[in-house]
Formats: structure tokens, C-alpha cells, sequence
């Protein structure tokens, strides 16, 4: 009887093994995409008087390797590629600054449907480092300088980041994703310096809009 008894849970567990694979298979996320990057402008004030700084448009380039293992929850570490220079601009002048951004992070997802619905929309909230990087030629005389110096540095920074999108299964492994994604950091002060006395405080938003194409496995 104990024979007979410990083969039924053998073959039970094979069972629930073979039956488990597929779920399995499908818990892992792979993908990449593209768009745009905008951010919101600040300004510096000092006693000369008041420039507007910050980052011009730009794009971005994203990856992301993530586990949905759950029926609505998920997760996933991503990084982005962000092509924003570096812009100073007071009465009619304006000056610009070759840079870009590097961020890895972890995001939440949560979705409002299942796996295997055909249409997923979800939210998705995060954070991690951003890098921002001034690659651009410094000048002995850059036009705005009694204002800031855009400065040939790197300067990590926290971030926090939330927005939604949609999948769109395309396939059994296959899906589209489109989405719009906050990202907020500190100011990067070290690579736009302000100088005479002004300051710059508060935290920026990167606006990010993406479509990527994703594989489940």
C-alpha cells in the first residue's frame, strides 16, 4: 500500500511539473523601445536677473527584462537612454550644451487584466539612479555664463517614476507596449552650475512616451 501510495504522488507531481512548464515559460519578459524625452524647464535668479535652464527636447531608447509571474502584478528593472542637451536662455539669447542621460531602476507593474487577455492596460510605479552626463566642449566665453556654466560632467541622481500604458498581445509570445512615464529627479546642479549667488532647487520631470515590442518566454 505504501508503494502504490508513494507512486500516486510521484505521478501527481509529475503531473502538476508538466502542467506548471507553460506558466513557467511564460513569466519572463524581454523587450525594447523608443520615443520621445521632454522635461519641464526651471529658472535661476540672481542679482543680475532670471534665466530660463533646463533640457532641450530630445528622444529616448529603452530595455527592460521583467517577471510576470502573477495574474494582475508584475515587476521589471529597466534602463533608459535619454537624448536631452543642455539649454540656457535669457532675453532672446540662448545657448545649448551637448548631453544625455543614463537611468537603471525597478518598476511595479499592475495590470488591470490578465496574462492572457488580448488588451492589458496598467500602471506602473519605480525608481532607481539617473545619470546625467554634460558631453559638450566647454567655452572660455559661453553666452549666459553670469547665469549657469553647462558644465562637462557626470552627476548621478535618485528618481522616481509613474505613469500606465497598454499591452497588446500580437502572439503567443509577442506583444506590443505603449506608454507614458514620469520620471522625477533633483535638479543636476553640477552640470548646469549656477553661479553668481543664483540657485536652483526642486525636482524635474522627464516625460517619457514609448512604444516598444516585448517577448514573453
Amino acid at each position: 500500500m505504501l508503494s502504490n501510495t508513494l507512486s500516486r504522488s510521484k505521478y501527481v507531481l509529475a503531473m502538476a511539473a508538466l502542467c506548471a512548464l507553460p506558466a513557467m515559460a511564460q513569466k519572463w519578459e524581454f523587450g525594447a523601445g523608443g520615443g520621445a524625452s521632454f522635461y519641464t524647464n526651471k529658472d535661476i535668479t540672481n542679482r543680475v536677473g532670471t534665466a530660463e535652464t533646463g533640457f532641450s527636447k530630445g528622444y529616448t531608447a529603452t530595455v527592460w527584462l521583467g517577471q510576470d509571474s502573477f495574474k494582475h502584478v508584475g515587476g521589471e528593472v529597466r534602463y533608459h537612454f535619454a537624448k536631452n542637451d543642455l539649454r540656457l536662455a535669457s532675453g532672446g539669447t540662448s545657448v545649448g550644451f551637448s548631453a544625455h542621460t543614463h537611468t537603471v531602476g525597478y518598476n511595479v507593474l499592475i495590470h488591470t487584466q490578465p496574462k492572457n487577455a488580448k488588451v492589458r492596460p496598467y500602471v506602473l510605479f519605480g525608481g532607481g539612479v539617473k545619470i546625467f552626463r554634460g558631453t559638450g566642449t566647454p567655452r572660455a566665453s559661453q553666452p549666459l555664463s553670469q547665469f549657469a556654466a553647462l558644465t562637462n560632467t557626470d552627476q548621478p541622481r535618485p528618481y522616481v517614476q509613474f505613469g500606465g500604458g497598454v499591452k497588446v498581445n500580437l502572439g503567443e509570445h509577442l506583444y506590443l507596449r505603449a506608454e507614458v512615464t514620469d520620471q522625477l529627479s533633483p535638479f543636476p546642479t553640477d552640470v548646469i552650475l549656477p553661479v553668481g549667488g543664483g540657485s536652483v532647487s526642486g525636482w524635474i520631470h522627464n516625460i517619457l512616451p514609448v512604444i516598444g515590442i516585448g517577448v514573453a518566454f
